[in-house]
């Protein structure tokens, strides 16, 4: 599998012979730690409900996941020469695939369980924007596309991420998306607005060099950590109870500085390489993504989790489950074709 996947988790998307760039360990463990905070928080629902104030500040320790898979995406798009011709073309292909086959089970699968037929134009309707979880694919195709001309120029990579930087402090404040069609978590998650930025940081970052890298990676994984710690301190508990959407500007600001360090941190933490099953979950991580959400809603029906280690159990189950799932596929059909079908 090639280390230098576009989309993380999706392999052998190098962009072409001239891009030798070794495996970056730090995106490894960045891409494994965040595919397991997207099962816990799948597994308790914290990005929906706020039940207690646990779950408030489970959802402020483990925001960073999704931007983290943005980042990642950038750092590994990051060019500055125009992309050999049909690299495009052969990510989505790889995008695409796996998405579409993952969405039509996923429908079937929650008509079985919930006994309402499909809606053919609602299955039209999640395949251009993503069903539930899926707009991550949907948003990351329109960055993957509207930034290519980028590639050609480093200048007009660093102009446009510092026009865009100021996003990651804003949170959905002041995205025109949202003054556009209204502020609900369909419209929310699916603002390039939101996740653009991370995508275009990790880009930046890539450009800096690994020279540059490997001067900043002590300072960073000295710093990082203390800087999470405290802005998670900051914001959960002066806001403890309090709902996101009545928070000062500057809370919004200190959230994005959660995010941003817990990345700094898990890219930062080591510069030995990283083990085999942080390794092959970095690889995994695009079908993890696609086929977890079907076991959380299973395991759901079968466990009916009410108190905190239910949703403890329900989230390891998912983990286990979805991993065993993509090396039967792959061991039946073959690594190359189980890539093609599942990512």
């Amino acid at each position: 599998m090639d280390p230098r996947s576009a989309v993380p988790g999706c392999a052998g998307t190098s962009t072409g012979p001239a891009d030798t760039r070794p495996r970056i360990h730090g995106l490894d463990r960045l891409k494994a730690v965040a595919i397991v905070t997207v099962i816990w928080i799948h597994g308790f629902h914290t990005f929906v409900f706020w039940r207690s104030v646990y779950e408030q500040w489970s959802h402020i320790v483990t925001i960073w996941a999704v931007p983290a898979f943005f980042f990642a995406s950038g750092w590994l798009h990051a060019r500055d020469t125009r992309y050999p011709p049909g690299t495009m073309a052969r990510w989505l292909r790889r995008l695409g695939i796996p998405y579409v086959i993952a969405t039509l089970y996923l429908t079937i699968l929650d008509a079985w369980l919930s006994g309402v037929p499909v809606s053919l134009p609602g299955l039209a309707r999640d395949l251009v924007l993503g069903r539930g979880i899926y707009y991550f694919v949907p948003v990351l195709v329109f960055t993957m596309i509207a930034t290519m001309p980028l590639a050609r120029s480093r200048r007009a990579a660093w102009i446009v991420w510092a026009l865009l930087a100021p996003y990651l402090f804003m949170r959905a404040r002041y995205d025109p998306v949202i003054w556009l069609f209204g502020r609900s978590w369909d419209v929310i998650l699916r603002s390039p607005f939101r996740w653009a930025p991370y995508f275009l940081t990790g880009w930046v970052g890539a450009l800096l060099g690994p020279a540059t890298f490997v001067r900043a990676r002590p300072v960073i994984a000295r710093t990082a950590p203390v800087v999470w710690l405290i802005a998670i301190v900051v914001v959960g508990v002066g806001f403890s109870g309090v709902n996101a959407a009545y928070w000062p500007p500057w809370a919004d600001a200190v959230f994005g500085v959660t995010i941003l360090a817990a990345i700094a941190t898990c890219l930062c933490a080591s510069e030995k390489p990283a083990g085999t099953i942080v390794r092959w979950l970095s690889d995994a991580t695009y079908p993890i993504y696609l086929y977890h959400i079907s076991f959380i809603a299973i395991f759901s029906r079968l466990l009916r989790p009410q108190t905190d280690l239910q949703h403890v159990e329900l989230a390891l189950s998912t983990l286990l489950a979805t991993i065993a799932f993509i090396v039967a596929v792959r061991r039946v059909l073959g690594a190359q074709r189980a890539q093609t079908l599942i990512g």
